[in-house]
Parts: structure tokens; C-alpha cells; sequence
């Protein structure tokens, strides 16, 4: 972290990046800026912004680059400072878009921190990162993008005394996890798309430079109606320029175009995508209809309700399930004093809770069976209220259940039983196309 990256004078902001610029790949002190500012602070013009009212000097040198920066003189301020402290990530970024412009923009004046009020009459406290005062296009950097403010991106643009402002965050800041991406969005419905600066490893590299990349990316919603971020064009840095009048444009194209023609190719493809699945959905649908096309109600007028089909398909259930083989009624049979396994017309053993009397299929019973109480066992209901204090299932049916033919209300499929977390229910076999369920009915 660095302390004092930052300086006021003559109520201007000075930014420690302005003693920088590129040659060769390297980021070099530019010797006139490096004399002026530390004749300013022989002279105590230099302030420290907190308002301690300490006078700065320039600590600048040529052998550890990382390190400059500014540093209270000493006998000076009449309080505690309480300078902001910014990450080396932060400050690096601001001195490798500097140099960016200074190489890009030769014939240009490029000024650092530049507050709005030092180009109009405007009393808000809001800084350009850097500003060409030549062709008046400014740039704004956020290190986080929780940093990034409506108000700020609305009045650089609409501001008039700037022709075009480019949007710069931090690579870290990239990544969708589907939700509405709140901050990158502010910058994308100015600029068009989001700009990530990535470092990579040029802070302990020589020709630190040469391994800056720009990253301009665009977030979009897919046809599931989440949001995504898109990659559209990822290159070195020094492979972006700027036109004159505030383009950004890398092999020889406008970003903005180049970023245009990949959402309108993403929306089509997305849309492609979408028909494809619907005819999918329309075709299983389809195939299901025509094979079962006898259970398929032909008319629903007027439309039935929740309930009535839950009653329907108890009574099919009760018709179905409720007798034996050889005809006798399930719920009339004396279940302690049968010394035979009750099964009905599907197969499906059914037994009595020995605690409530409920009688149905072993689907509904944590445990049954054993030594003088082959027919009897504890249902889900009672043991979860604690009213018998039994084991889990040490009997189970291994027998496999036959399919019930009951029809989906919805699309005409099977509905047949299945297992939740709460017990079994009935779905339909067109799952997921087809969402249809309702309540297993009882005996």
C-alpha cells in the first residue's frame, strides 16, 4: 500500500502517475515534471489533501520505482494526517494509462486528478484519472467497482467541456454470477461495453508495460433471462489508440462497433437456440399425445379445478388399489389376524398402523412387518409426532411397483408416484417439459 500517492497545489490535485510516461516498454520519470514538483516542495507550495496542513516533498529516484511517492516535510502541519493509503494495483493502473495516452496521444497535454472545476465553472468535486486537455477526453479508473457512482458517470457525460470519457475497472472486478450486475451496468449504458485493465505481472517487470492487457467485455441476458458477461476482444494495451475525437479503437475497427456486432450475433444465436428447444418440447408433447392418445381428454370446458382432479384421481386410485386379487375390500380385512401378506390388484403390499389403524401401502410406513404383526407396522404421520418410538424400516418391499396409468391434466402424459424429501407424490413422466404434480392419494 502507498500512503501519499497524491499532492494539492494552488487547489489542483497532482497524482504521483504524473511524473510518469513509457519508452521502450518501461515506465520512466519524466525528468521536467520530476525537477518542477520538488521545487514546489522546497518552496512548501505542495499540501497534503487530508488538510493537515502539511507541506509535501517529491521522494523520486531511479532505482526502486515502486517507492515514489510524497512525504510530509518535516516541522510541517498543525494536525494528525490522515492521508488515504492506496494499493499498488491502484496507482500502477493510473501510471500505465498515463503512459498509454502520453504514446497514443503525443501532441497532447495530459493532466492527472483533473477535478471538473479546473475546466468549468462546475463546483462538483468529481476528478477525471486523466484528462486531455488537447482533444478534452477524459478518462475515469475505479480500482473497485463497488466505487462506481450514477452520479459520477452521468455528469462526465453530459458534462460539455468533454468530447468523450472512457470507463476503466480493475480485472478483478470481471465475472457474472447471473444476477443483475448493478455497477458494471452504470458504465456499459454510457460507454456501450465494460473495459477491464489487467496487470498481470508488470509491477516486477522491467518492460511492465508490454504485459498490460484491455479486456472489452459487454454483459447480456441469455435466453434463460440471466445475465452473462461476454468477452468480445481481449488484447495488450499498447494494441488499443484513441481517435481524436475519444474512440477507442483496436485493429483499426471502433470497439463500440466491433462490441455492437458480437451482441446482435449473441442475440441471434440465442434466439436460434430458443426455437430449437421449443420445437423439442413441442415434439415430445406431440409423441405423447399420439401414444396416449385415448387417455388424452379431448375437451376441458369448462376448465377443472386443483380440486376436482385431485378427486378424480382418488377415486381412480380407490378403484385400482382398494381390493385384492380375489376381489374382497382392502379396508374391510382384519389386518392383526391375517396370517397372509395383503397385496392388491397391483402387486403393492398394504399393512395398519398399529397406532392410528391407518391402513395403505408400505410407501406410507417407516417400519411393518415381523413376528406377530406381519400386516401391521408405524406410519411416517405417527413417528414423526413421536407417538411410537420405533426403528427405521428394517422390512421393505423389494418388489417392483407397476406403473399407474393416470393422465397429466396439463399435456396428456402419465402421471406416476414418486419419492421427495416429503413423502411421496405424483408427477408427471414428461418431467421437465411437463412441471404437473399432485398429492399421492391415500387408500
Amino acid at each position: 500500500m502507498a500512503q501519499r500517492t497524491m499532492c494539492m497545489y494552488n487547489g489542483q490535485t497532482i497524482g504521483i502517475e504524473s511524473i510518469y510516461t513509457i519508452r521502450e516498454g518501461k515506465k520512466i520519470n519524466i525528468p521536467g515534471k520530476v525537477e518542477e514538483l520538488r521545487k514546489l516542495g522546497r518552496q512548501n507550495q505542495l499540501f497534503c489533501p487530508c488538510g493537515c496542513g502539511a507541506n509535501f516533498i517529491l521522494v523520486a529516484g531511479d532505482r526502486n520505482l515502486r517507492e515514489q511517492h510524497f512525504r510530509i516535510k518535516e516541522g510541517t502541519g498543525k494536525g494528525k494526517c490522515i492521508a488515504l493509503e492506496e494499493t499498488d494495483i491502484s496507482i500502477n493502473s493510473k501510471i500505465m494509462l498515463k503512459g498509454w495516452l502520453d504514446l497514443k496521444l503525443p501532441s497532447a497535454r495530459i493532466g492527472t486528478r483533473v477535478q471538473l472545476k479546473e475546466i468549468s465553472d462546475s463546483e462538483r468535486k468529481f476528478e477525471f484519472t486523466l484528462y486531455d486537455y488537447t482533444n478534452r477526453i477524459g478518462v475515469c479508473y475505479w480500482h473497485e467497482r463497488a466505487n462506481i457512482e450514477s452520479d459520477k458517470v452521468n455528469m462526465f457525460e453530459d458534462f460539455n467541456g468533454v468530447n468523450k470519457t472512457l470507463y476503466v475497472t480493475d480485472i478483478h472486478n470481471a465475472g457474472s454470477t447471473g444476477q443483475y450486475p448493478e455497477f458494471m451496468i452504470k458504465i456499459q449504458n454510457k460507454q456501450g461495453y465494460v473495459l477491464y485493465l489487467d496487470l498481470k505481472d508488470s509491477m516486477f517487470n522491467a518492460n511492465g508495460y508490454e504485459k498490460v492487457t484491455l479486456d472489452a467485455r459487454v454483459f447480456v441476458q441469455n435466453r434463460y433471462q440471466t445475465w452473462q458477461e461476454m468477452l468480445v476482444i481481449s488484447d495488450k494495451l499498447d494494441a488499443y489508440s484513441v481517435s481524436a475525437d475519444g474512440d477507442l479503437i483496436h485493429n483499426n475497427l471502433s470497439v463500440k462497433d466491433v462490441v455492437r456486432e458480437a451482441i446482435e450475433k449473441f442475440q441471434s444465436e440465442e434466439k436460434e437456440k430458443l426455437q430449437i428447444e421449443q420445437a423439442k418440447r413441442e415434439e415430445i408433447l406431440a409423441k405423447t399425445q399420439a401414444k396416449d392418445k385415448v387417455s388424452v381428454p379431448t375437451k376441458v370446458n369448462p376448465p377443472k379445478s386443483r380440486e376436482e382432479i385431485q378427486r378424480e384421481i382418488e377415486e381412480e386410485y380407490k378403484k385400482r388399489r382398494g381390493f385384492t386379487e380375489d376381489g374382497k375390500e382392502i379396508s374391510s380385512l382384519d389386518f392383526a389376524n391375517c396370517d397372509k401378506v395383503i397385496r392388491d390388484r397391483n402387486g403393492d403390499r398394504w399393512v395398519q398402523c398399529k397406532v392410528c389403524g391407518e391402513k395403505s401401502t408400505t410407501n406410507y410406513f417407516v417400519s411393518y412387518g415381523g413376528k406377530d404383526t406381519l400386516n401391521l407396522g408405524v406410519c411416517y404421520t405417527c413417528h414423526k409426532d413421536g407417538k411410537d418410538n420405533v426403528e427405521m424400516p428394517v422390512i421393505s418391499d423389494k418388489e417392483n411397483k407397476k406403473a399407474r396409468e393416470l393422465v397429466c391434466p396439463e399435456c396428456g402424459g402419465k402421471l406416476v408416484e414418486k419419492r421427495g424429501r416429503y413423502g411421496t407424490f405424483m408427477g408427471c413422466q414428461n418431467y421437465p417439459e411437463c412441471r404437473f404434480t399432485i398429492n399421492s392419494p391415500r387408500k
